[in-house]
């Protein structure tokens, strides 16, 4: 994995009006599963009642949004492919009241039934938080040591974010390149805080790094990229960037895929923007 080094060289908006055009109240569904001899009856249980939710979703006509999209590196011994793939929303909130599950035997095999009960509010009018950026796309080659910058513009008031990743997901080992958080300070040996509270303006095109931000004896921040195997002629980092309405930092965890897509999966869909794997290729 090329990496992205950090070197030294307001208040609050209430959240986006999501309009809830309708809500459906005691719909019922039901859906069956076999019980195979690797599950629990507990375990069948939940998946049949993934299941009854997708009936419900089918029912009542329920879309989807795409809210990002996903760029993966899958290694093998022989080969390095990069796979992309769409991050769906659904435009509802499914809220299960009532469970019952029954187990039903058909011959030699063994059934969950589930019946639930839920009321289903059906969304409009997503008044998504978005995130522009410029001068990055997919296809990006820059040289060992160059200098990485890009430049975001918001559609509504909010807090950013920039991540990068190990482009092979089963490392998924990650790292916040902004706000710098915990960043030594060279020349006092000093541990700060960069921009972790900064709150950006809706249509303003900022710049990363911020040519005005200083670090250390005066010096601008840079974002150069290097090569983590000398003997690599080339390798890819994976970037992402997500605002948000609240300033919600990720847990000061060993961040990773998983770390990642589970704080992003807890903050509500109109107090985040869709988020975008970039890969950058990074050569000698």
């Amino acid at each position: 994995m090329a990496s992205i080094l950090t070197t030294a060289n307001a208040q609050e908006n209430e959240p986006s009006a999501i309009r809830r055009d309708k809500t459906h109240r005691n719909i019922k569904a039901t859906a069956s599963v076999p019980i195979n001899r690797d599950m629990s009856e507990e375990q069948a249980c939940r998946v049949a009642v993934a299941k009854a939710k997708e009936n419900i979703i089918s029912d009542l006509k329920i879309m989807e949004d795409v809210r990002g999209s996903v760029n993966i590196l899958i290694d093998s011994d022989k080969s390095s492919t990069l796979l992309s793939t769409y991050l769906l929303e659904l435009q509802a909130d499914i809220d299960v009241k009532d469970v019952a599950c029954t187990v039903k035997e058909v011959g030699k095999e063994r059934f969950m039934t589930v019946t639930i009960n839920a009321d289903v509010t059906v969304f409009s009018n997503m008044n998504y938080l978005e995130v522009t950026i410029d001068g990055l796309t997919i296809g990006n080659v820059y040289r060992e040591g160059e200098h990485f910058t890009f430049s975001i513009t918001l559609n509504d008031d909010a807090y950013i974010r920039c991540f990068a990743f190990d482009p092979v997901y089963e490392t998924g080992a990650g790292s916040l390149l902004y706000p710098l958080a915990n960043l030594k300070d060279d020349d006092s040996g000093d541990y700060v805080n960069i921009n972790n509270d900064k709150h950006y303006k809706a249509g303003i095109k900022y710049d990363f790094p911020d040519k005005n931000e200083r670090y250390g004896n005066n010096q601008p921040l840079t974002f150069p990229l290097s090569l983590t195997n000398s003997n690599n002629a080339e390798e890819f980092v994976i970037f992402c960037v997500v605002a948000t309405k609240k300033n919600k930092p990720l847990p000061p965890t060993q961040i990773t895929y998983n770390s990642f897509f589970k704080w992003y999966s807890k903050l509500a869909p109109e107090e985040r923007s869709s988020i975008n794997f970039i890969p950058i290729r990074v050569v000698k």
